[in-house]
């Protein structure tokens, strides 16, 4: 994540508007938002986003289950990922595939990827929560 491109208000990551720019400009580059802490899983069964009321842009993700090596969906299992927006999930895409997640790359703790694109420049980026559900090691719980 660049500081001067995104940032943390009003319990929502935006996009910044560039420096020097006209105030609807955003950034036009990728920025990447990661998790820095994961939460132990031995399968996952629910992934959902809330996007802030002006969202306008593009928020996609991938998951890992080490904070080392990441994921994304490709239509038929988990890959390997690039930090790029081709590759990766939607979460409407995450959600209808997180249950095969560990089945495809086994356990672990849970780690996400947040991608924030604003295809123009003017559309606005948002994202406000993501919430996860699932089973955890018997030593642990969570929803």
């Amino acid at each position: 994540m660049d500081p001067a491109k995104v940032e943390i208000s009003g319990g929502s990551v935006h996009l910044k508007t560039s420096a020097g720019a006209p105030s609807t400009k955003f950034a036009n580059q990728t920025q990447v938002i990661q998790a820095t802490s994961g939460r132990p899983f031995v399968a996952l069964d629910k992934f959902s986003e809330t996007l802030g009321p002006n969202h306008k842009g593009v928020v996609k993700y991938q998951l890992s289950n080490d904070g080392q090596r990441w994921y994304w969906f490709d239509g038929s299992k988990w890959v390997s990922a690039t930090p790029h927006l081709e590759r990766s999930n939607s979460a409407a895409q995450v959600n209808d595939h997180i249950q095969s997640f560990s089945l495809d790359v086994g356990g672990g703790s849970l780690y996400f990827k947040a991608l924030l694109f604003s295809p123009t420049g003017a559309e606005p980026v948002e994202l406000q929560k993501i919430e996860v559900a699932g089973i955890a090691p018997e030593n642990d719980s969570w929803d």
